[in-house]
This record gives C-alpha cells, sequence and structure tokens, in this order.
C-alpha cells in the first residue's frame, strides 16, 4: 500500500492515486492475480481462497467469451507467473532499503510469502 494515496474523503482531493509504474509490461495476465496473492495477502488467507479466486477468473472469462480456457490451464498460467514473481521479489529485497523496522519487514513479508507460495504450488517441477 505504500504506492496508493488515499484523499481520506477530502474535498478536493481524489479517493485513491496509484504511483509507482516503473513495473509496467506486456506479460502473463496471471501475474497481477499471481502478485496480489503471492505478496499482498498472508499465506492462510492465500491458501484459503487461492482455488476459489482462479475458478471464479475461469468462469469470469468463460462469461466474457473466451473458450478452451480451462482451471488446469489457468493453474499452469498462475504457477509461471509465480516464478517471475518470486525472482523479482527475491531482486527487490535485495534492492530495499531496509534502513526502518517497517522496511525491513516490509521486504522479509514479501519474501517469505511468495516462497510459501513457490513451495506450496510445487513450483520446483517447472524448471527443467
Amino acid at each position: 500500500m505504500d504506492n496508493a494515496l488515499f484523499g481520506n474523503g477530502i474535498p478536493g482531493l481524489l479517493p485513491v492515486i496509484l504511483i509507482d509504474w516503473q513495473n509496467i509490461m506486456i506479460s502473463n495476465p496471471l501475474y497481477d492475480i499471481g502478485w496480489m496473492m503471492f505478496t499482498s495477502l498472508p499465506v492462510e488467507t492465500r491458501r484459503e481462497c487461492e482455488k476459489d479466486v482462479l475458478e471464479r477468473y475461469v468462469a469470469q472469462l468463460e462469461a466474457e467469451g473466451v473458450q478452451n480456457y480451462s482451471i488446469e490451464q489457468c493453474e499452469k498460467d498462475y504457477d509461471v507467473a509465480l516464478l517471475f514473481i518470486i525472482h523479482f521479489t527475491i531482486l527487490i529485497a535485495g534492492l530495499f532499503d531496509i534502513s526502518t523496522e517497517e522496511k525491513r519487514r516490509l521486504a522479509e513479508t514479501g519474501l517469505e510469502r511468495s516462497i510459501a507460495a513457490f513451495f506450496d504450488r510445487d513450483c520446483l517441477k517447472l524448471i527443467p
């Protein structure tokens, strides 16, 4: 949430402004879902809702006319996204300013969550 500025209902301010756009890219569509799930949610919360989120994603794609995209393919794409996300969280943690307890905790939490997801989802199978 360090990249979101909230107006808090103050007249003349926008409700939310998002900043920090240096990582915009064309990529696997599951990257955005994965980033939210792997780095933003506590591990137990992710474990509890992950399957449902992916099933809802596939159902919404079908409702919008996308054909022949199975939950199995979605999970494969999700796992491939995790490979990029885990490498990115390692890079971020290595470059992160950890001069305060809050910043150190933020770096550690992102790493811990993405590493847990990597092993929960058995992503070693994706590396030949």
